[in-house]
């Protein structure tokens, strides 16, 4: 009798085993079908937001990590299309961005490179001397083998005042493959001339007339303070793996 149910405790725990590894089974399989419905579905969904959605946040923050650099480009912001920046232009913008201050020497692909950081292949940059917008004269010598070398004959003046400021990105979306975000913006005055002061403008026209909305004297106001007095500016780029590159600018209101 004691053998009869000791036979029959061991046939129900067999089953039991049993169907625990069955349900474990399904579980496991369930589960792997699971992760990749979810992982079909995301990457369709990736594919169909690109049409028309809104930015995700990590897209517009990896945009905001350069957006501010982008300003030294103001004055040519009307031109809209980045293929109409000043190539003059472009050439400095590479040389403040290699380096903290103005090195001797840069070789042609550290000029590139710093270009196609920024812009991808959305602008076809011409290697030529780098005119001093200050003195009309050479600043740094173009050679096809050598890249580029300051000019030993130019007269100095001290350093080279140059845009910058904060953009503050208010939203972004996607659209046919472009991401653009809509940013306020308050211009500033960089570099050696402004002995460390701190002004900041509504637009480019009010920094050129001088007309600030922040002085030494309001210096405690924040950008929450004046922000519905800044007009707001849209910038489009292209993106190419994991990088985001400047295609257009407008300036809407």
């Amino acid at each position: 009798m004691e053998e009869k149910k000791t036979g029959k405790g061991k046939t129900v725990t067999i089953v039991i085993l049993l169907l625990i590894i069955i349900g474990l089974g399904a579980y496991i399989g369930y589960y792997d079908f699971y992760l990749k419905s979810v992982e079909k579905k995301e990457v369709y969904t990736e594919e169909e937001d690109d049409s028309k959605r809104e930015m995700y946040t990590s897209e517009s923050a990896k945009i905001a990590e350069k957006l501010d650099d982008y300003l030294y480009f103001a004055n040519d912001f009307s031109k809209k299309d980045v293929k109409e920046f000043d190539n003059q232009q472009l050439l400095f913008f590479a040389i403040l961005n290699n380096t903290n201050g103005y090195d001797n020497s840069y070789s042609k692909d550290a000029i590139a490179q710093k270009i196609e950081d920024y812009f991808g292949d959305n602008v076809t940059l011409k290697f030529e001397d780098i005119i001093c917008p200050v003195e009309n004269e050479v600043l740094y010598k173009y050679d096809e083998e050598k890249g580029y070398t300051m000019n030993d004959d130019h007269p100095g003046h001290g350093g080279l005042g140059y845009i910058g400021g904060e953009a503050h990105i208010i939203n972004g979306t996607v659209k046919d493959h472009d991401y653009t975000v809509k940013a306020r913006i308050l211009y500033t005055e960089e570099g050696t001339f402004t002995n460390g002061s701190v002004i900041y403008y509504p637009t480019y026209e009010d920094l050129e007339k001088h007309n600030p909305i922040i002085t030494e004297e309001t210096k405690e106001r924040t950008y929450r303070d004046v922000e519905s007095f800044l007009p707001i500016t849209s910038f489009t780029f292209t993106k190419k793996g994991n990088n985001y590159y400047l295609k257009s600018v407008k300036l809407e209101s």
